[in-house]
């Protein structure tokens, strides 16, 4: 059976890096975007990213089941480190 999970299509750390620059700048410190940071494991570029598309949404979507990760969380994808390049991989292509 073959594997069409996305982490076998992934774009590389450097687009990774490109795309988490693009939200950056709707980055606050503030209790919100601390707690997220928390839920995420300190993956900042991760919530950078789910933040800037989110806003103040973003706790409640990390807990939802996301088609385009079988169905996972995003909060599910966090906790494994395997699928962390599904994760990048699905939310670049999220455009």
């Amino acid at each position: 059976k073959m594997n069409h999970h996305l982490e076998n299509y992934y774009s590389g750390d450097l687009v990774w890096n490109r795309f988490v620059n693009l939200y950056v700048e709707f980055w606050t410190d503030n209790s919100f975007t601390k707690e997220l940071l928390q839920q995420l494991n300190y993956h900042r570029d991760i919530a950078q990213v789910i933040y800037g598309k989110f806003g103040f949404s973003s706790l409640s979507v990390i807990t939802q089941p996301v088609p385009a990760l079988d169905n996972l969380s995003i909060a599910d994808c966090i906790a494994a480190p395997n699928l962390l390049q599904r994760l990048k991989e699905c939310l670049i292509r999220m455009e």
